[in-house]
């Protein structure tokens, strides 16, 4: 089966370590949890944990027990807070420490979303011209006399560095673009 969200096993340990801060025995605080928990997945963990405790298991045995779902951290922690007395405040510390990560890893994911995005977009675009406008202009240029558009160019040129674009200084201009160009593709 699949296994609780680590959303749901934080809140698991906000609530046991709230109930036994209140005094209530480990077993009862279990009991208590188990029928607060609203999700099927994080219910069946409270069950095993709870039928752990009740056979006389110890809260870190029984959360060893759960494998991938309480870290070996957790786990340590919760034993030494058995050995020393200090469960209920453990377990809030180990409970701020849990959403403050998941906190942090929603920040951090929401921060590489963005870029990410316009990663995505902008090869999307290179791929779209690429794959279908440069292959209309190299069908466009192959159609084209190449004389023409020596011409053209030269033309277009000459106009935009403020020369003659017609008249015989023009027509020889246009005259050596045209001999340049059948040298190129010669």
């Amino acid at each position: 089966w699949r296994s609780a969200s680590a959303t749901q096993i934080t809140q698991l340990t906000r609530q046991l370590a709230m109930l036994l801060g209140a005094g209530l025995t480990l077993p009862r605080a279990m009991a208590l949890v188990e029928g607060e928990t609203s999700g099927g997945r994080v219910q069946k963990v409270a069950q095993q944990i709870r039928a752990d405790i009740t056979v006389g298991k110890s809260l870190a045995e029984a959360l060893e027990a759960r494998g991938k779902q309480f870290p070996p951290v957790f786990v340590s922690m919760v034993r030494a807070a058995e050995a020393s007395g200090t469960l209920p405040e453990v377990l809030e510390r180990i409970a701020e420490t849990r959403e403050r990560e998941q906190k942090m890893r929603a920040k951090l994911i929401s921060a590489l979303l963005y870029p990410s995005l316009l990663v995505v977009t902008a090869i999307a675009a290179l791929l779209v011209i690429m794959l279908f406008v440069v292959p209309r202009f190299t069908v466009l240029f192959e159609s084209l006399d190449t004389e023409e558009l020596a011409g053209a160019l030269a033309g277009h040129s000459l106009a935009a560095h403020g020369y003659a674009t017609e008249g015989p200084e023009a027509d020889a201009l246009a005259a050596q673009a045209r001999l340049a160009l059948r040298g190129a593709a010669e």
